[in-house]
């Protein structure tokens, strides 16, 4: 029996055939096994803090979860509406005697917002306004009576020491019962317009009463 034989064209055609479908086949796969292109994610607060984000594969788009973080505020502490009044004498550490008197507000806006200093035979310290303050109740403090919701008055302002503007002030002013001069306590440290520190004293009252107040 005589069989054909495959010229050489033939035979060459057929080889080239096969080669090039292996090296299809070997690029297919070299494409699956690539990274994938991500888009970037959109937050989306409505979805429990996570988006869905479409993902470039070699067989299409699919969507995958991404964890989103969703920033909270946190509540600044609660504004108290009362005042302060009083005044007294406090010493410095050489003995000086520094007295104040003053009206004070636990809120910037509400006015009037006073406060004098004098010590040293002549120093000065006015109050022209108050740039910031915090009213506080501290648990170890107990103002009994008249009722208020703080004792502590901790603020600072800018004013005239010894008649010339921008002086400033930083002050703590405690409550702490009745009669005074049994506990309330002042710290005052006041600074020149050129930044000089002219006033540092901190003590209990002597001759004096700090009294809290509830606002009208």
């Amino acid at each position: 029996m005589e069989t054909s034989k495959p010229v050489r064209g033939q035979t060459l055609l057929i080889r080239f055939g096969i080669a090039t479908g292996l090296l299809l086949i070997a690029v297919m796969i070299g494409l699956s096994g690539r990274g994938s292109a991500q888009a970037a994610p959109r937050p989306d607060p409505t979805n429990g803090g996570f988006t869905a984000t479409p993902t470039a594969t070699a067989s299409g788009y699919t969507a995958t979860p991404t964890a989103t973080c969703v920033p909270t505020s946190t509540p600044g502490p609660e504004e108290i509406d009362g005042r302060m009044t009083g005044g007294g004498s406090v010493f410095t550490e050489a003995g000086v005697r520094v007295t104040h008197g003053f009206e004070l507000h636990c809120s910037t806006s509400h006015v009037p917002n006073r406060l004098e200093v004098n010590w040293d035979g002549g120093n000065n310290f006015h109050l022209e306004t108050l740039t910031d303050v915090q009213c506080t109740d501290d648990p170890a403090i107990d103002p009994e009576h008249p009722a208020a919701d703080f004792d502590t008055y901790t603020a600072s302002g800018t004013g005239r020491y010894n008649g010339v503007d921008g002086a400033t002030i930083d002050w703590v002013f405690t409550d702490a019962g009745e009669p005074g001069g049994g506990g309330d306590h002042a710290t005052m440290t006041v600074t020149d317009a050129g930044g000089n520190q002219v006033l540092s004293v901190s003590g209990e009252l002597h001759n004096g009463n700090h009294q809290a107040h509830r606002e009208n």
